[in-house]
């Protein structure tokens, strides 16, 4: 007990927020260390030097490393992290303009097709193919202001321009640097993406022409679902080794952390042509991460398939860039429930969006909320990061165990896509059925993670009736509704079938293995139960996964709350973390095998002894979870000999009005501005708008002739 809880009063920097400090100004070194020492006072453990709008210091210039080596050595003297931001703005990759400034070659390219009444030859063209009546014209459109992620040499420029620079510039001060920040590397962003490396690639992979087949990534033909799955899977293949791998391996060599996000993580669709799958990526981050923008808590695919991957590969540490977007409103209840919402499925390291070095002008419009000096509630923020960061800890110190897989179905968003609406609006559907599995398992309180096809292929095994993946063993497969499965995950479940593992079906089987027309996965699933929708899953899995179960007093499911479990083996305990998204505040019933339980009070630090029932080896604890709110628990194997004081489970139902009438005294306590958002304008006497929000102002009309 005494090793999960003897930091917990004031965690180590390790579990304590990163914000992005904007560098938005004019640096000076003074100013940068006293900055530093605000961030650390607040509960920050670090910081991510991040160049931003409005920079005038010369970026990666020698008043640039001036500023970079005085905030180092200022949080090495408070004792908090020092992280480098690899790019002059985002998506990382361009290297402040140094990379794609090198040529055509090195910049991003887009596939393109359009029908023409002749064969035509352009300088950009790839190939012309008749196709039926009509001739297709295969062409590739630039942007020149991004780059090529699919090619390792670009790459090699890009880790060149930035990487290496800090390492020479810095001298012995780079070893005193935490890491890097990587932020949202992209395929595409505008369709299909090319690159010259790609028909020699495919041909290696392959030993097919990808020219010849180009009108499959465009129109629905019978080889169009091969074609599509083995030009994404080369895509996402060629990403993850030429981009994510090739940073993540230097900075391995040189003794140096990675850590960031991807783009576009959400859904099924967002990701093939952005990433082609994003769970790949995560195996090359020493801390994978995820954005979060906005005041929301969306039900998406985001943090399930990040935590999936980090726990199967055993990163105990997972970002979340969080509270972009959120607006100048936001309040503390609102930032415990989005990042509530985020740790109750895994994320345990905070990294706040943004802590400017200046608001002056247009800079204090920068994606806000602001987390700095600057806000009114600066004081009191300490309160907020101790809170986030003891649960924090606790997950990232705890064991994942889960026993329930869900197969991710990214292939079959492959053989969908064809660059217009309507495949888009098929990848739609199908990402509603996944999500329709991960909300009942959810739902039901069930822990699981995602399986990806690539992390299965380098990293799964079956040992004996259990589905392996890293360090995670699992011994019931679902899969969900889906067109596609791959061929090395289907001959694993073939295996595991054989060897007495539990597969259960959802929906459609798929009718696809790599893309080809296949029975193999049907003649699998007539082996097992088939549920007709997600819902129909929970009662076929078997009882031993479900540890922790929890249910409203009238013994109905309690829908809209979460559950996160992590083992501490040496204590012989473990965490039950239940967090209340989307339901109601609720008396519920909380029923696991243990032989003591406390409550962990994390915004207070205090320890309670708690009642419960308890009947052959199971605890019943009752209690009221808040709409909004969370508990925290510690179940132990062992009878507990401390003398914890009592928590009364009903005290606090609902929130408490507070009274404030009477008399108050008004304190000039610090500078404050009063910030003009709408105005009425009057322009030499003429009305010119009432009530018009100030930002558009620049962009009236001109004032009629003579005025």
């Amino acid at each position: 007990m005494n090793n999960i809880l003897k930091n917990l009063s004031n965690p180590p920097a390790k579990y304590r927020p990163i914000p992005f400090w904007a560098w938005n100004s004019k640096l000076e070194t003074e100013e940068s260390k006293r900055q530093v020492r605000l961030l650390e006072q607040a509960g920050n453990g670090g910081f991510f030097m991040h160049a931003r709008g409005g920079l005038t210091t010369p970026f990666m210039g020698d008043e640039w490393m001036d500023n970079v080596k005085a905030s180092i050595h200022e949080g090495e003297k408070l004792g908090i992290s020092s992280w480098g931001y690899d790019e002059n703005g985002w998506p990382s990759g361009f290297g402040d303009g140094r990379v794609n400034e090198l040529g055509l070659e090195y910049q991003q390219k887009y596939l393109r097709m359009e029908k023409v009444a002749e064969p035509k030859e352009t300088k950009r063209t790839i190939r012309c193919i008749r196709h039926g009546d009509e001739c297709l014209h295969f062409y590739y459109e630039v942007n020149e202001f991004y780059v090529d992620t699919l090619s390792a040499e670009v790459t090699d420029k890009f880790i060149e321009a930035i990487y290496e620079e800090y390492k020479n510039k810095l001298g012995e001060d780079f070893s005193r640097l935490s890491g890097f920040f990587t932020d949202e590397p992209q395929v595409s962003r505008n369709g299909i993406p090319w690159s010259f490396i790609l028909p020699d690639e495919y041909k290696k992979a392959y030993s097919e022409d990808l020219l010849d087949v180009l009108p499959d990534l465009f129109i629905d033909t019978e080889t169009s679902s091969r074609t599509r799955f083995r030009f994404w899977h080369t895509v996402c293949e060629l990403f993850a080794d030429n981009f994510i791998k090739r940073i993540y391996d230097w900075c391995e060599k040189n003794g140096t952390l990675l850590t960031g996000h991807m783009v576009l993580e959400e859904r099924l669709g967002d990701q093939v042509t952005s990433n082609g799958a994003v769970m790949p990526n995560y195996e090359f981050f020493h801390i994978p991460g995820m954005d979060w923008l906005a005041r929301h808590t969306n039900n998406c695919l985001t943090p399930v398939q990040l935590v999936s991957v980090a726990n199967q590969l055993d990163k105990k540490q997972i970002l979340t860039e969080t509270f972009a977007c959120c607006g100048w409103g936001l309040s503390f209840e609102e930032m415990k429930w989005i990042y509530e919402w985020q740790m109750g499925r895994g994320v345990n390291l905070m990294c706040e969006h943004l802590s400017p070095y200046s608001m002056a002008g247009i800079r204090k419009r920068d994606y806000p909320a602001f987390h700095f000096y600057q806000s009114p509630w600066w004081d009191d923020y300490k309160k907020f990061l101790d809170y986030s960061s003891r649960i924090g800890m606790l997950i990232a110190e705890g064991k994942p165990e889960y026993k329930v897989l869900v197969l991710h179905t990214q292939s079959t968003a492959w053989t969908l896509y064809n660059d217009e609406k309507s495949g888009n609006m098929d990848i739609g559907i199908y990402n509603e059925y996944l999500m329709s599995v991960v909300k009942a398992l959810e739902h039901s309180q069930i822990p699981f993670h995602l399986g990806d096809d690539r992390i299965i292929r380098r990293h799964g095994r079956i040992d004996e009736n259990s589905f392996v993946i890293g360090t995670q063993s699992y011994n019931t497969v679902i899969v969900p509704p889906s067109i596609n499965i791959n061929s090395n995950t289907l001959n694993m479940l073939c295996q595991f079938a054989e060897n007495g593992g539990l597969i259960l079906w959802c929906g459609e089987v798929p009718s696809l293995v790599d893309g080809e027309k296949s029975d193999k996965a049907k003649a699998l699933a007539e082996r097992f139960n088939l549920a007709e929708e997600a819902e129909g899953l929970i009662p076929l899995i078997p009882d031993s996964v479900k540890t922790v179960r929890v249910r409203l007093k009238d013994g109905s499911a309690a829908r809209g709350m979460s559950l996160l479990v992590r083992e501490y083996p040496e204590d012989k305990s473990r965490l039950v973390y239940i967090v209340n998204t989307y339901a109601a505040g609720a008396e519920i019933d909380i029923s696991l095998k243990a032989e003591d339980l406390r409550l962990y009070d994390a915004l207070n630090d205090k320890l309670y002894s708690v009642d419960y029932e308890y009947k052959n080896g199971e605890i019943t604890y009752s209690t009221f979870i808040e709409e909004k709110g969370s508990l925290v628990l510690l179940a132990f194997s062992e009878k507990q000999a401390d003398k914890a004081p009592k928590h009364d489970s009903y005290k606090n139902q609902g929130s408490t009005a507070l009274e404030l009438s009477g008399e108050w005294e008004i304190a000039d306590m610090d500078m404050n501005a009063l910030v003009l958002d709408y105005c009425d304008l009057t322009i030499d006497g003429e009305d010119r708008g009432r009530n018009i929000p100030l930002l558009t102002c620049r962009r009236l009309p001109a004032p009629t002739a003579g005025r």
